[in-house]
């Protein structure tokens, strides 16, 4: 089995460490930060799993363009698993039409529900999101050990706003107090920051993942929209630190 992630605070990488400690079967995880340039992916097995976070109601837009460039083995198990704060929106007959165009099938699709790194939840509920998610989790290795096919029924959704392309849909910027410390910089999964005269400049190619936000140690980096997430407290998976996502961006 293999599971292909994107993660940007952690709460999709934790998601994937949990099921390969819990699965019987030999698991590897890939994250798609690591495949931006490859230009055709041929997985090592035909069990195949696909890890994302919702935004603006569909998978990011890197996760979209790397699964256009796999090479499906035949007779592939393809499930996926969505973590999500408010609203998963239609994020599955997303994928299954997605995987349609390729001539293949979404067998099975869950969604867990954790915290947001754009709009928040009360801290009492993104505790006891942190604390289910390992519960979460396990009820749904059965299935996936099983194999189990779903019918995923409704009817294919407009075009979602980020299949369009990368674009910065939060307004995202460093202010004055940049230190140009290049923390932003090596996170960014898509490269798309960088330093002039010791100042962080945000690219045109941005995925809105908040990576640069969340982990800016001097909270520099701030959102122009929402206003009611502008200077939002900073989060990250409670059991992922920096290191994790930067070698997140290397295979």
């Amino acid at each position: 089995m293999i599971l292909y992630y994107f993660s940007a605070t952690g709460n999709t990488l934790t998601t994937a460490k949990y099921m390969k400690e819990m699965l019987e079967e030999n698991c590897s995880i890939v994250s798609v930060s690591a495949l931006k340039d490859v230009p055709v992916i041929d997985p090592e097995d035909n069990v195949i799993g696909f890890l994302f976070p919702i935004y603006h109601a569909d998978m990011p837009w890197l996760f979209r363009d790397t699964i256009k460039r796999i090479r499906f083995p035949e007779d592939s198990y393809i499930f996926s698993i969505a973590t999500f704060r408010g609203s998963p929106g239609a994020c599955t007959l997303r994928m299954k039409a997605l995987l349609e165009s390729l001539g293949q099938k979404l067998s099975y699709a869950c969604k867990i529900r954790m915290p947001g790194n754009s709009v928040m939840n009360p801290p009492e509920v993104d505790a006891e999101l942190l604390r289910d998610q390992k519960d979460n989790i396990r009820k749904i290795i059965p299935d996936i050990e099983n194999r189990v096919v779903q019918e995923i029924e409704g009817e294919t959704p407009e075009p979602s706003i980020l299949e369009a392309g990368p674009a910065n849909l939060r307004g995202i910027k460093a202010d004055e107090t940049c230190i140009g410390c290049g923390t932003c910089v090596r996170v960014c999964p898509m490269n798309n920051i960088e330093l002039k005269d010791g100042h962080a400049e945000i690219g045109n190619q941005c995925l809105t993942c908040l990576a640069c936000f969340h982990w800016c140690p001097v909270e520099a980096i701030f959102m122009e929209t929402p206003k009611a997430s502008s200077r939002r407290p900073k989060y990250h998976h409670p059991d992922v630190k920096l290191p994790d996502i930067i070698k997140a961006k290397t295979l």
